[in-house]
């Protein structure tokens, strides 16, 4: 038998390495960049989350690094390019997790006693300046007014935030 055949190689996108992701707070309404360390002409590229590709991804390379979008899921993502001249596919190097951090109520501590206003609340996950996580304060202009505090007699205040005034004070009755 005698005859010729002819072979012909399609390359694979070169290899760039998927960097990024790691944990962004729950209020954060950006998420977290994906990115490739570095990019062909004529190479498309398409971010997968969990193993399934995420529509509308698709990047055509730049030849240099490249921003491939702020991601809001949680999971493992990664990428594969495609020469768009063979239809040839690669997956890139390596992956990146994306989780989202819980925020956490915060209540503004005016008098800075250690116990905050419910009514002036805010969701972070990392506590700011001036607020505390316990919002039982009564009293958030008065640092000597807080749940626990003790119970100063005849000043008609409520000092340890139990919703009564100069409980458990002696009574003067003046007997004439």
């Amino acid at each position: 038998m005698t005859g010729s055949v002819n072979i012909q190689v399609m390359s694979a996108p070169l290899l760039y390495t998927v960097t990024g992701g790691g944990a962004y707070c729950a209020t954060q309404v950006a998420g977290t960049a994906i990115e490739l360390s570095g990019s062909e002409t004529g190479v498309s590229y398409e971010v997968y989350l969990n193993g399934s590709v995420l529509p509308g991804t698709s990047v055509t390379g730049t030849g240099s690094p490249m921003l491939l979008g702020n991601f809001v899921q949680p999971g493992t993502y990664t990428v594969i390019g495609t020469r768009l001249s063979t239809g040839c596919n690669y997956p890139m190097n390596g992956s990146v997790i994306i989780s989202v951090l819980a925020a956490s109520n915060w209540y503004a501590d005016s008098d800075n006693d250690g116990f905050g206003d419910l009514a002036t609340r805010i969701a972070s996950c990392s506590q700011p300046t001036g607020f505390v996580s316990d919002s039982s304060d009564c009293n958030d202009n008065n640092a000597a007014t807080y749940p626990g505090a003790t119970e100063i007699c005849g000043n008609g205040i409520d000092d340890d935030c139990d919703g009564q005034i100069d409980e458990n004070c002696p009574t003067n009755i003046t007997v004439r």
